[in-house]
């Protein structure tokens, strides 16, 4: 693959590289670059991305990804020695590259210096193939190019000759496929090799990219110009490949009380998986509630992996419908995390589209509080909704607030202010210089009261201790929105650290002041205290 080829796009090159000052340069004008700044000008760049319409893809950087055999992540300076030895320097791997055979390590270093600055920006995309047995990077790969107005991104790889002929860039190119249309938003996913360079080519066929046309003398690489053949897959051909591959193993049935644990426990999974605003774990009851010819479930096996719930609501007060049509809401779609991007979702939604059009109800309406408004966005513009209002909210500052025990509806987290030898008891962290009181997660499966008792253990170390639930509170900050349940102990012996994340703990009169979680734990202090006065 002629790694980083480009077609004479518009960049910006990051302060840093190249250059002293950023500015604008198009990449079939580097005659004048000497070979090392020609890299630095083709390795290390930003797009220059228009959005001409339509929505913008979600940007997720370059984060860690992970298959069987490989991590993929950012490249950092301590990378340069394994850049230079295991691919940079041979000739053979640079030959249909854009970039010159590296000669020494600084300049390995020099380049991977001009890119660190561009991770900061979401929208660039580059990693090294870290090899698991190996434990060091044997090769790069990213987009290299970018168009916002179409959503596509085009994938450039690289990888020491060691390596090839192994599957490896075939595992690290599907990785990015995955990443690229089911986390971005990317609607066309591109790559093209110098066409005497076949091998490249048939990573992209393997990977399920289709081959789309040679470009004659349209790019240039270390062999001079060059023919460009183009392979390309869309969104639309990955998922429903994706789906095919799935839909042999997955079974739909309507809802029976047989599947009630099933549900049950996939809206456990669903409120803690924390991804929709307000979302609480449905209770036996409620689940009974949704049944009717329209609650259908997915199935591997015997397990519940997706579910999907609406009724017919009879008072129409949308001008969307005819006045006084009902109308078939939507009430929840949900597909456990390691099931989705496989179609069940999209074939739970059609079932429920079957039975509407069974029953003439030609109405459908549904809303979302997902966080990840762009895919929800996605997913249900490419199944033929159309998008009527839009809601939007901001919160500024953060808002503690407490509640009388039992108050609200579920919980996440346990806090657990202790009493020892008549003083309080705070624990810190070893990355810390900061004391916190004991609490966490509640963990799957456990009741608020387990959870306060397991974490009052783990984080001080007490071994003989009363405890007792005191009184609910909420977080809402501008970013998150949290609650859980406050505890009061009294404890009587303090054991060894059992040598979890917590390393000390120690005594106060009163609330610390250096403190972790300075807008919370004032606030339910004070509450405690006045408990404990009256």
């Amino acid at each position: 693959m002629a790694l980083y080829e480009y077609c004479g796009i518009e960049c910006v090159v990051a302060e840093g590289a190249a250059t002293k000052e950023p500015r604008h340069i198009n990449f079939m004008n580097l005659s004048a670059l000497t070979a090392t700044q020609n890299a630095h000008m083709r390795l290390g760049f930003e797009l220059v991305i228009k959005n001409i319409g339509g929505y913008r893809m979600n940007h997720k950087g370059t984060i860690t990804l992970e298959t069987k055999l490989l991590i993929l992540r950012r490249l950092t300076i301590n990378d340069a020695p394994s850049m230079l030895r295991n691919w940079a320097s041979d000739d053979e791997v640079t030959k249909y590259l854009t970039w010159p055979t590296h000669t020494d390590v600084s300049v390995s270093e020099d380049i991977i210096n001009s890119w660190l600055p561009l991770y900061d920006k979401p929208e660039y995309y580059h990693w090294t193939i870290i090899l698991k047995e190996l434990g060091e990077p044997i090769g790069t790969i990213g987009a290299v190019e970018q168009r916002e107005d179409i959503k596509m991104m085009h994938i450039g790889y690289c990888i020491g000759r060691k390596w090839w002929n192994k599957g490896i860039t075939s595992e690290a190119l599907r990785e990015l496929i995955r990443f690229f249309f089911e986390d971005v938003g990317v609607n066309r996913i591109e790559s093209r090799h110098d066409p005497r360079n076949p091998n490249s080519g048939k990573v992209m066929i393997k990977c399920g990219l289709k081959y789309e046309g040679t470009m004659r003398q349209s790019d240039v690489n270390n062999q001079g110009i060059c023919d460009a053949a183009y392979y390309v897959l869309l969104a639309e051909e990955y998922f429903t490949q994706k789906a095919k591959s799935q839909q042999t193993t997955i079974a739909y049935q309507p809802y029976t009380t047989a599947h009630l644990d099933g549900v049950l426990l996939l809206s456990q999974e669903w409120h803690d998986e924390n991804i929709t605003f307000g979302v609480v774990p449905d209770t036996a009851e409620d689940v009974a509630s949704y049944q009717n010819e329209y609650f259908h479930v997915a199935l591997d096996g015997k397990r519940v992996v997706g579910y999907a719930t609406a009724e017919i609501i009879n008072d129409n007060e949308y001008g969307i419908f005819p006045c006084g049509a009902d109308y078939l809401r939507i009430n929840d779609v949900y597909v456990a995390k390691e099931y989705r991007s496989h179609g069940i979702g999209e074939r739970l939604l059609n079932i429920i589209e079957q039975k509407a059009d069974e029953n003439s109800m030609p109405h459908i309406f549904l809303t979302s509080a997902t966080k990840d408004a762009e895919a929800i966005q996605r997913f249900y513009l490419r199944n033929g909704y159309t998008i009527w209002a839009t809601r939007f909210f901001k919160r500024k500052g953060w808002d503690v607030r407490t509640y009388p025990l039992n108050d609200l509806d579920y919980y996440r987290f346990v806090v657990i202010f202790a009493r020892y030898q008549d003083k309080w008891l705070y624990c810190r962290a070893k990355e810390r210089d900061t004391f916190e009181t004991a609490g966490g997660h509640i963990e799957k499966g456990e009741t608020p009261f387990e959870a306060a008792k397991r974490e009052l253990f783990e984080e001080t170390g007490a071994v003989k201790f009363d405890i007792r639930p005191a009184f609910d509170y909420s977080v809402h900050t501008p970013e998150e929105y949290s609650n859980g349940q406050v505890y009061l102990a009294d404890v009587c012996e303090l054991g060894e650290m059992p040598g979890f994340e917590m390393v000390e703990v120690k005594l106060f009169d009163k609330i610390p002041d250096k403190m972790r979680f300075p807008q919370i734990l004032p606030v339910l202090f004070e509450k405690v205290r006045e408990m404990v006065c009256s």
